[in-house]
């Protein structure tokens, strides 16, 4: 008798296939995923988070403007008081990002947990390294996809284009591609305006 070929699996657990999955229920852990090739633990997303908001603090201190507020920058939606909300909503979230890293610590002191304490210091380790971004795309996509469903925004195709620096060639035939993209991870894409012929 002949042999029976095994079935290849359909379901490939691709990076790309994870990142698409998570992202319909989580899109900041989906950007994480896609920027490491890792899905972050607990103390990793909370010490991520930490060290982005530092660095956002740090560049309002210094009068600079964050990558967020350039992206927004001449936006309809985009006015002094919405701002001005915004800058002054970064040293709330660093403030609580530092008070539930400091309460892991203290808890992990408080019961001997030396297991909990190496987590961390690995975690930190593990943020410092540097690295390639995994998926670069989905990164892009995800990580401003998160930022405008926060912002309650939306954009057309071009901004999208332009704001990710996606590839000119895709554009000539109205951005099949990134289109496709941003229907797999459910981002926030404004209708284009149809002109109609008179």
């Amino acid at each position: 008798m002949p042999k029976r070929r095994k079935r290849r699996s359909h379901s490939r657990n691709t990076l790309a296939a994870q990142i698409r999955q998570l992202a319909k229920t989580d899109t900041f852990a989906a950007a994480l995923l896609a920027e490491r090739g890792k899905q972050f633990s607990e103390i990793e997303t909370l010490l991520n988070l930490y060290y982005e908001t530092l660095q956002l603090s740090r560049k309002i201190q210094a009068g600079e403007k964050t990558a967020d507020e350039k992206l927004l920058e001449g936006e309809p939606g985009w006015t002094k008081e919405r701002a001005a909300q915004y800058r002054s909503e970064i040293p709330k979230s660093l403030q609580k990002f530092a008070f539930q890293i400091s309460q892991i610590v203290i808890d992990a002191i408080s019961a001997r947990d030396t297991s909990k304490i190496i987590e961390i210091v690995e975690a930190i380790e593990f943020l410092k390294t540097p690295h390639e971004c995994a998926d670069h795309w989905r990164y892009e996509v995800l990580t401003l996809k998160h930022f405008l469903i926060n912002q309650g925004d939306e954009w057309e195709i071009g901004k999208w284009a332009t704001s990710i620096n996606w590839p000119d060639d895709d554009g000539k035939n109205g951005f099949p591609q990134l289109r496709r993209l941003l229907k797999e991870l459910d981002a926030p894409l404004k209708p284009t305006r149809r002109i109609r012929k008179v």
